[in-house]
């Protein structure tokens, strides 16, 4: 500390100065792979064996342990290299192992044995790299030497990794040039990106034919729906209607009836099944006491019926509404166990897997520069919450609104097969829908993008204040965080509420319309009941209003559907 050093301090010194300057034990790790050595390091060895000097022995490894190429490239180079004595020949065979890349989709499995000469220090493997359209991030193989003779195979670079640099453009290619900034993404058309992602997403096998098994059992669970529709026609005709339907069927000739029940898809298994259901009571469609069955059909009406459909034993009406009962709830089972398999596909599972861990290998093979500039509110909120958006909300939404349009076909046809005029209001549904959505898809795509973007900012100063709580807490930045999020938080919560009333004014278009549609039906259309001198039956009357209402809801169903889909666009 400033005074002058003595003889004892300068020999001190210099005994200090000559103890740091001491060299360190020299560290030699080996090249060789000598698995044997590990296991016979704590036996003692009576005799050193001069075979297991290193001196001539020459090594073979690859040169480095990562490789790259791009795909558009075609192969991949790999070197093997030699180092030691050269002097002798020495081979080894390699093959190449799956890994993020898959053998037939990103490369082509290869295997072979190469031979080095005398004096030869270097080797090449070409391997050949498909080259396709789907979007992958950076994906990885290895290829390892499995053996080497007349050398020794290295200890750490007896395999390596290719990684291949994918070229193309998420979701596909279609859009090539055409989001390479912020303001190009902006303008892309939603829709067609949507077309674009779903094209891509049924490039995966699993997704394809997950998806395809869905779309068919969506069409088993609508004829369940088509089915309930006539067995509620009948059952109000038929059965409930003690005077109309008996009446109606003595007035008309045995082929016009026919002609008539021909037009009811169920009507034969409805018979039968009651003619099932009185065997298994015991019953002739008598009572106990001999007479005739409460409102049952006279015998000579219900023979003639029953033996134009093949059945030849008197039931009665209870009989048949046991029937009806039977087959609207028993296939109900068929309805369940298709959602319970549905679940098994694991169409969104795979989906979402596919987004979120090409994302993240995106972001771990991005330049230094590029990926610290990547907000961790972002990134979080990427994988979380717009993956899942764009997978469940919107793909497996495209599902429920072909089952659901599908529904509305089925639907149509009864109206039209019972009562024509009152399928006209449903022409103009989906047309003032589909114009309600388009006239608007802009101003919801805008609401969604500005929320999800402020709760992005508040997951990112949540994380921003986590990671430096050390700065905060030592230059008492404690007030002035919190006061940032709060203002963080009034920005999301701004955005959010005029996100909510932009929803609740088109959630309400539907059950307008249903409610206005059911209104006018009835004011116009109650003349047309048979009960008032009209062509149109009771069961038919009120089966068209139990269809538009059902077809109100679907169709509210599929306008909430499209619009979560919209709300999609942003995140895709």
């Amino acid at each position: 500390r400033g005074r002058p050093m003595g003889a004892a301090s300068s020999q001190e010194g210099e005994g200090r100065r000559a103890s740091c300057c001491q060299a360190l034990p020299e560290e030699r790790v080996s090249l060789l792979e000598r698995p044997q050595e590990a296991e016979c390091e704590e036996e003692a060895q009576p005799e050193a064996n001069p075979q297991d000097s290193y001196q001539g022995e020459s090594v073979v490894q690859f040169s480095t342990a990562q490789y790259y190429c791009k795909e558009d490239e075609g192969h991949a180079t790999v070197d093997v290299v030699r180092y030691g004595n050269a002097d002798s020949v020495a081979t080894f065979k390699y093959t190449t192992e799956d890994g993020s890349a898959m053998h037939g989709h990103k490369y082509w499995k290869q295997e072979g044995e190469i031979r080095f000469e005398p004096g030869e220090t270097m080797k090449h493997i070409t391997i050949a790299i498909c080259q396709n359209d789907t979007w992958d991030a950076t994906l990885e193989f290895s290829v390892v030497l499995t053996s080497v003779v007349g050398a020794h195979k290295g200890k750490y670079l007896w395999q390596t990794q290719v990684r291949i640099i994918d070229d193309d453009y998420f979701p596909t290619n279609a859009y090539r040039g055409m989001m390479d900034t912020q303001a190009e993404v902006q303008k892309v058309f939603g829709p067609g990106l949507m077309a674009a992602y779903v094209s891509m997403n049924m490039s995966n096998q699993t997704v394809f034919w997950g998806s395809l098994q869905t779309v068919l059992l969506n069409v088993v669970k609508n004829l369940y729906f088509f089915m309930t529709l006539y067995l509620q026609l009948y059952l109000v005709d038929e059965v409930l209607d003690t005077e109309g339907g008996s009446e109606e069927h003595a007035e008309k000739g045995s082929d016009e009836a026919d002609e008539d029940r021909g037009r009811r898809l169920l009507l034969r298994t409805i018979h039968h099944t009651a003619g099932v259901v009185a065997r298994a009571l015991g019953e002739d469609g008598e009572d106990s006491d001999g007479g005739q069955a409460a409102g049952a059909v006279s015998s000579e009406d219900m023979m003639s019926d029953l033996s134009l459909l093949g059945v030849h034993k008197r039931v009665s009406k209870r009989h048949i509404a046991i029937a009806i009962g039977l087959m609207y709830a028993v296939p109900f089972v068929v309805h369940h166990a298709i959602d319970y398999y549905k679940v098994s596909l694991r169409v969104p599972a795979v989906s979402r897997k596919t987004l979120q861990a090409n994302l993240l290998r995106k972001f771990l093979n991005y330049r230094s520069d590029v990926r610290e500039a990547v907000s961790a509110g972002d990134l979080t909120m990427a994988m979380t919450r717009d993956v899942v958006e764009v997978v469940d909300v919107a793909y497996m939404k495209m599902f429920e609104v072909i089952h659901i349009v599908g529904k509305l076909i089925l639907a149509l046809v009864f109206i039209l097969s019972e009562n024509k005029l009152a399928a006209l209001p449903l022409v103009f549904f989906p047309l003032i829908m589909s114009a309600f959505l388009i006239l608007r898809e802009r101003r919801l795509v805008d609401a969604t993008e500005a929320t999800a973007t402020a709760q992005n900012k508040l997951v990112h100063t949540v994380h921003s204040t986590v990671n430096n709580f050390r700065l905060v807490n030592d230059f008492n930045l404690k007030p002035y965080m919190v006061a940032r999020y709060e203002e963080t938080i009034d920005v999301y919560n701004r955005q959010s509420e005029a996100l909510q009333c932009i929803m609740t004014n088109n959630t309400y278009l539907s059950p307008w319309l249903t409610t206005v549609l059911v209104g006018g039906y009835i004011i116009c259309c109650t003349q047309q009941v048979t009960s008032f001198g009209g062509t149109v039956s009771l069961g038919t009357f009120l089966a068209t209003i139990n269809v538009f209402k059902e077809i109100g809801t679907e169709l509210q169903e599929v306008y909430m559907e499209s619009i979560e889909i919209q709300k999609t666009f942003g995140a895709l």
